[in-house]
């Protein structure tokens, strides 16, 4: 191969990843419905509030970086679970940690709300795993 021939085939590969890289940036949703599509996604058995659901990716944004929101914008693009990565885990645990759900003694039944993120700091003695609020049947 000579000089000419693999600066074309470099040329029209690099030009093949940008335009991809565009496309994915144009063609994929939102940050905020990515997210809020993965919730939901992963907690298909509960009935959520959207408009708490909207508020919470807001919030959950503002805390995250702008290369882990392209990232978790992918693994929405690719279909993801939380058993396939830590970070959906990670999101979808401050979720719940910051609704209602254990509050309500994890209740599958009630719409579950969204009330704020949670922040261990400003409610020390909140904690969703004590016996308090586990159902009678399970202790």
């Amino acid at each position: 191969m000579d000089k000419r021939n693999f600066l074309k085939l470099t040329g029209l590969g690099l030009g093949g990843a940008a335009l991809a890289i565009s496309s994915f940036g144009i063609l994929a949703p939102s940050f905020e419905s990515a997210m809020a599509s993965l919730i939901r996604n992963e907690l298909n058995y509960l009935k959520l509030d959207d408009k708490g659901l909207v508020q919470f990716v807001k919030d959950y944004s503002r805390y995250t970086s702008q290369a882990s929101r392209l990232v978790l914008k992918g693994f929405a693009f690719a279909n993801l679970d939380s058993s396939d990565s830590g970070r959906i885990h990670h999101l979808i645990s401050s979720y719940l940690l910051g609704s209602d759900f254990f509050i309500n003694k994890m209740d599958e039944n009630r719409t579950v709300q969204y009330l704020g993120i949670n922040n261990p700091h400003a409610s020390p003695c909140s904690n969703p795993f004590s016996q308090a609020y586990y159902p009678q049947d399970l202790a």
